[in-house]
């Protein structure tokens, strides 16, 4: 069973402040930085244990 991924406001901000610098370089760009993070997401969520994380709320 897949663990919940919890991705903080802060993240999102910069996530999307990424994804606006990739598609003003190149229109597409964006959108895969962006899928390529959605993979990542999930390798994390269903693996954690090959990954470094807390269940610390803050």
């Amino acid at each position: 069973m897949p663990y919940q991924l919890i991705i903080r406001e802060e993240a999102d901000l910069e996530i999307i402040e990424a994804y606006n610098y990739y598609q003003s370089k190149s229109p597409g760009l964006g959108e895969r930085f962006i899928s390529e993070l959605l993979k990542r997401y999930e390798e994390i969520a269903n693996h954690p244990e090959h990954y470094s994380f807390t269940d610390e709320e803050r």
